[in-house]
C-alpha cells in the first residue's frame, strides 16, 4: 500500500448497514443513486446476498450525522435499513405479506372453487355477485399481501419521474414487472366484471403476487444463512472488558473481586490490565503479564489443542480460557485487534462485486427494460393474430416469466456460498475478484519462514562469547518481550519472562532485529548478523541467518541458533503450483541467506528459483519483474509490501494485521500447503457463477419465447419465475456441500 493510498484510507470511514427488499439490480441501482447523493459519501457498495449496504465517507462528515441521513434516504426508496454489520430489522417483511397475501387469496381460491363447481346452476345475478366478491378478494390479497411490491415499484418509477438523470432502466426490475403484472390482471378482470364476462384473471393476479413472495421469503432465507456462516469465526469477541489497571497503575487482584471494573471494550485503552477468567474468551491481543492458564486458539490457529500460556506469552482476542486465569496487558485495542482487521476484510468482500457480477448487473439493467418493450410488442403483436384476450395473456406472461431475478441473485449468491464454505475451513476473502483472478495466474513468490517452513523455529544453540549461555538468552528475552516475529517466541518459550524487570524501551527495525534500550542504561541490539554488523565491527562475517546475534553496548556478545522445520505438505503445494504456472515462475524469496535457502530447498525436493537475502523492498522489485498476473504468498508483517502489490495475495499462517489487510485471501491456519484448497475454492466458486449465469440466461432463451406462443400461462410464468431463482439458490448451497475438487476427490 503505498502512502498516497494510505492518506486515502485514513482519511474516510466505511459505516455499514443491513438493508432489507433487496431483490434485483434495479433495488441496488436504486440505494446506489439517493445514497451517493448525500454529501460526504464517497463510494457506495450494495451487496444483494448478504443484504449489507456499505458507505464510504469522509471522517469529517461524521459529526453531521451523515447515518440518519443515509438512513432517511433509503427509507424513503421504499426499504428498512438498521446500521450495523449485525444489525436486526424489525421484521421479515415479505414472510409478514406472504402470509396475509395467502389468507385473501384462499378467500378468493373458495369463491372460485363455488364458481367452478356449480358453472351454469348460478342464476345471472349470482354468478355477476360472487365474480365482483371474487374480485374484490383478489384485489385485498394482490394490494394488501403485495404491499411491498408496489411500494417499491412506485418509489423507484418517482424517482425516475423526479430526477430525468436517472434512467428508466431503474424502475424497471422484478418489483415493477411483477406490480404491473398483478395490475394490468385486476384492471382486466375489472373490465370482465363490468362487462358480465366471466374471464377474471383473478387467480392471475394473486397466483403472480403469491409466487413472487414465496420465492422471496425462501430465497432470503438462503442468503442469510450463507452471510451469517462468513461472520460465525468473527464473531467471538466479547463486547465488554474487566480492567484491572494500566502499567502506570496498581492491579486488582487476578480474582475475579470487585475492585476490577467491567466496562464496554471500546473504552480501553493500550497499556490497560484485563483479566480473563475460565470460560471467558480473551477481548484483546495482547501479553500475559500475570497468571497461567490453558487456552482454546482453534477458531485462529486451526489447532484443536489448548496451549498453556503464561508471563510473556501473547495472546490474541477470541482465545477461550479453559481454565486458570490470565491477566493481559492490552496490546491491540478495539479496531486494531486482527479480528478487527478479518471482519473488515469481510465486510470488504461483501461490499465489492467482481467483474463477472458487474458485467451481469449491467446486462440486467438493460434485459428488464427490454423485457417491458418484448412484452408491449407481444401485446401489439398479437391483437393481430389472436383474441385480445389471449395477447394480453401472452404479455403478461413475458412481463413475468422473464424478471431478471435469477440472473441478480447468479453472481452475488455464488461468491456468498464460496467464501461461508471456505470460512468454515478458516478461510477468509477480502476481494471476490480473487476468485476469477487466480485461475490465470502467471507467477508465485512465497517467503520461507512460516509459509514454507513451520514457523516455530527452537532454540537449538547458544553460543555466548561474553558471560553465560543464560546470561546472553536472558538479554535476548528481555529484548523480545512483546514481539511477534517467530525467533522471539522460541526464545521466550525456552526462557520465559516473570514480569518485565529489564524495562526501558524497545524500538522495531523492520526486517533486522530490535534495539533495546534498558533500564539500567545498557543499549542492546538483537537481530540478523548483517545487520549488527553495522553496528559492532566484532560480528562475524557469513553468520547464519537461522541464528539471532547480540550486541551490548557497541560489543559482540554472542548468538543463539534456531532450527525450523518444512511444513508437511509444502512440497506437494509446490508442485502443484508449479503445475499451474510452470517451474520457471515460482520463486521462493526468502531473507535468510543463501546457503540457508539452499537447505531448506533440499530437504523439500525444491529445484526452482531462490533468492536469498532479500528486504521487503527487494522482495516487491522481484514481484514486479515477474509475468503478471502474480501470486505472493507470506506471513509477516514484513511481508505485507510484496503482498500489496501483487495481483493476488494470500497471507498464511496466523498471519499479522498488517498482512491480512494487504492480502486478498487470509488462511486462519496452515501455512503454503492449504493453497492448492484456496485455488480449488476459487475454481469452483467461478464454475458455480459461470454456471449460475448460464442458467439464468437460459432459462430465459426458453421461457420469454414459450411465453410469447402462449405455452406458458401468466400464473405458471409466476410459478417458473421463483422456480428460477429457487434453482439458483439450491445450485448455489449444493456446489459447496456436495462437490467435488479439482482432481476429482470427494469433499
Amino acid at each position: 500500500m503505498n502512502t498516497a493510498t494510505r492518506r486515502y484510507e485514513d482519511s474516510r470511514t466505511t459505516l455499514v448497514f443491513r438493508v432489507t427488499g433487496l431483490r434485483c439490480v434495479a433495488c441496488d441501482t436504486s440505494i446506489e443513486r439517493v445514497v451517493g447523493r448525500i454529501d460526504g459519501v464517497t463510494r457506495v457498495g450494495v451487496h444483494r446476498a448478504s443484504e449489507r449496504l456499505f458507505v464510504e465517507c469522509e471522517k469529517s462528515a461524521g459529526s453531521d450525522r451523515i447515518n440518519e441521513r443515509i438512513e432517511s434516504a433509503v427509507r424513503r426508496a421504499g426499504f428498512e435499513i438498521a446500521m450495523g454489520t449485525d444489525a436486526k430489522v424489525p421484521f421479515d417483511e415479505d414472510a409478514v405479506f406472504l402470509a396475509i397475501q395467502g389468507f385473501f387469496g384462499m378467500q378468493q381460491m373458495l369463491l372460485s372453487i363455488t364458481t367452478w363447481v356449480e358453472g351454469n346452476a348460478l342464476s345471472i345475478p349470482t354468478r355477476h355477485s360472487l365474480d365482483i366478491a371474487i374480485l374484490g378478494s383478489a384485489s385485498v390479497a394482490v394490494f394488501v399481501g403485495g404491499y411491498p411490491l408496489f411500494r417499491r415499484a412506485a418509489m423507484a418509477a418517482f424517482q425516475v419521474l423526479r430526477d430525468r438523470n436517472v434512467p428508466l432502466s431503474s424502475a424497471i426490475g422484478m418489483d415493477f414487472s411483477i406490480a404491473a403484472g398483478a395490475l394490468i390482471s385486476l384492471l382486466q378482470g375489472l373490465r370482465s366484471v363490468l362487462h358480465h364476462s366471466h374471464a377474471l384473471y383473478a387467480d392471475t393476479a394473486t397466483g403472480i403476487v403469491f409466487f413472487a413472495l414465496l420465492g422471496r421469503v425462501l430465497e432470503a432465507r438462503a442468503r442469510r444463512a450463507a452471510t451469517a456462516e462468513i461472520r460465525l469465526l468473527l464473531d467471538l469477541v466479547p463486547p465488554l472488558a474487566r480492567v484491572l489497571g494500566t502499567d502506570e497503575g496498581e492491579e486488582a487482584p487476578t480474582d475475579g473481586g470487585a475492585s476490577a471494573s467491567l466496562v464496554p471494550a471500546d473504552t480501553v485503552r493500550k497499556g490497560d490490565r484485563v483479566e480473563a477468567l475460565p470460560e471467558e474468551r480473551v477481548p484483546f491481543d495482547g501479553i500475559v503479564v500475570r497468571g497461567t492458564a490453558s487456552v482454546d486458539e482453534s477458531w485462529l490457529t486451526g489447532e484443536w489443542k489448548p496451549r498453556t500460556v503464561g508471563v510473556g506469552s501473547d495472546v490474541s482476542a477470541g482465545a477461550r480460557v479453559l481454565d486458570g486465569a490470565i491477566v493481559v496487558r492490552v496490546g491491540a485495542i478495539v479496531g486494531e485487534r486482527q479480528v478487527d482487521e478479518l471482519q473488515r476484510a469481510v465486510d470488504r468482500f461483501l461490499g465489492e462485486k467482481q467483474p463477472l457480477e458487474q458485467l451481469a448487473d449491467r446486462v440486467a439493467r438493460r434485459f428488464s427494460l427490454g423485457l417491458a418493450l418484448l412484452s408491449v410488442a407481444t401485446l401489439l403483436a398479437g391483437r393481430f393474430f389472436v383474441s385480445p384476450e389471449v395477447a394480453l395473456d401472452r404479455a403478461l406472461a413475458v412481463l413475468v416469466v422473464g424478471c431478471p431475478c435469477a440472473l441478480g441473485l447468479a453472481s452475488p449468491l455464488a461468491a456468498t456460498v464460496a467464501a461461508a464454505y471456505a470460512a468454515r475451513r478458516g478461510i477468509l476473502f477480502r476481494d471476490p475478484r480473487v476468485l476469477e483472478v487466480l485461475g490465470g495466474i502467471r507467477s508465485v513468490l512465497f517467503d520461507k519462514t512460516g509459509t514454507v517452513t513451520e514457523g516455530c523455529p527452537a532454540v537449538a544453540q547458544v553460543d555466548a562469547l561474553v558471560g553465560t549461555d543464560e546470561e546472553l538468552l536472558s538479554l535476548v528475552a528481555d529484548a523480545e518481550i512483546g514481539s511477534q516475529h517467530p525467533f522471539a517466541r522460541a526464545v521466550l518459550a525456552h526462557a520465559p519472562r516473570g514480569e518485565d524487570t529489564a524495562q526501558g524501551t524497545r524500538s522495531l527495525v523492520s526486517g533486522s532485529g530490535i534495539v533495546h534500550d534498558r533500564a539500567d542504561g545498557r543499549r542492546v541490539h538483537v537481530g540478523a548478523l548483517q545487520w549488527l554488523a553495522s553496528v559492532s565491527d566484532h560480528v562475524p562475517r557469513g553468520g547464519l541467518d537461522t541464528a539471532l546475534g547480540v550486541v551490548v553496548d557497541g560489543s559482540y556478545w554472542g548468538s543463539v541458533l534456531f532450527d525450523d522445520e518444512p511444513r508437511p505438505g509444502a512440497m506437494d503445494a509446490i508442485r502443484a503450483l508449479k503445475g499451474k504456472v510452470g517451474l520457471a515462475n515460482v520463486v521462493l524469496a526468502t531473507g535468510d541467506t543463501s546457503g540457508s535457502a539452499r537447505r531448506l530447498a533440499e530437504r523439500i525436493g525444491f529445484t526452482g528459483r531462490i533468492e536469498a537475502s532479500q528486504t521487503p523492498a527487494q522482495k516487491a522489485a522481484l514481484l514486479d519483474s515477474l509475468p503478471r498476473p502474480t501470486l505472493a504468498i507470506g506471513d509477516g508483517s514484513n511481508d505485507a509490501p510484496v503482498l500489496s502489490r501483487a495481483t493476488v495475495s494470500i497471507a498464511v499462517g496466523n498471519p499479522s494485521a498488517s498482512a491480512i489487510r494487504a492480502s486478498g485471501v487470509t488462511l486462519l491456519w496452515g501455512g503454503i500447503e492449504r493453497v492448492p484448497e484456496v485455488f480449488d475454492i476459487a475454481a469452483r466458486a467461478t464454475r458455480l457463477l459461470k454456471g449460475n449465469l448460464l442458467w439464468a440466461f437460459g432459462y430465459n432463451v426458453v421461457a420469454i419465447p414459450a411465453a410469447m406462443l402462449g405455452a406458458v400461462p401468466p400464473v405458471v410464468a409466476a410459478g417458473l419465475m421463483a422456480i428460477s431463482s429457487m434453482t439458483v439458490v439450491v445450485r448455489s448451497g449444493w456446489a459447496f456441500r456436495h462437490g467435488t475438487s479439482e482432481d476429482g476427490s470427494a469433499k
